[in-house]
């Protein structure tokens, strides 16, 4: 005769002890708490009355997710590596003195050369050089080949 308050298992339950379907949340957490105390999936699956199959398939599940959660974090780790790497490259490129002749393009998408493209960094460093050199006359070999932007004239060398 059952007591009162005492819950009968059912005829499936009598038949076959082991709870069938979804494991619960509470399961879940049964099982994480039952491995940290070492036990073994067979002693798990006694103590929760469920199959070794379902508690090796959550428990290979949860290592898979443990798996990629830390590939993940190693990737994003590798990045920001890279990125502070980038960022003392640019640092060191910030404090260095470029000339205008470091400021141009050399070679094609195609990394092919003969090419020389002055950049606009390139230009006004250029024309700061310019500025703090005294006014000089121009060469021979430079004569009728400077192209003046802003009166559209090429500068035949003499001073005005």
């Amino acid at each position: 005769m059952p007591k009162k308050g005492e819950i009968l298992p059912s005829k499936r339950q009598v038949r076959n002890p082991q709870k069938r379907g979804v494991l619960s949340l509470e399961e879940k957490y049964a099982i994480q708490g039952l491995l940290h105390d070492k036990k073994n999936i067979t002693e798990i699956s006694e103590i929760l009355r469920r199959s070794e199959q379902t508690i090796k398939k959550y428990v290979d599940a949860e290592l898979n997710d443990l798996i990629e959660t830390i590939a993940k974090v190693k990737i994003q780790q590798t990045d920001t590596k890279s990125k502070i790497k980038q960022k003392d490259k640019q640092k060191d490129q910030v404090g260095k003195q470029f000339t205008a002749q470091d400021l141009m393009v050399r070679k094609t998408a195609n990394k092919e050369g003969g090419v020389a493209v002055m950049t606009q960094a390139a230009s006004a460093k250029g024309d700061d050089f310019l500025r703090k050199m005294p006014k000089q006359r121009t060469t021979r070999s430079t004569r009728g080949n400077i192209y003046d932007i802003k009166t559209k004239k090429i500068l035949d060398g003499s001073e005005e």
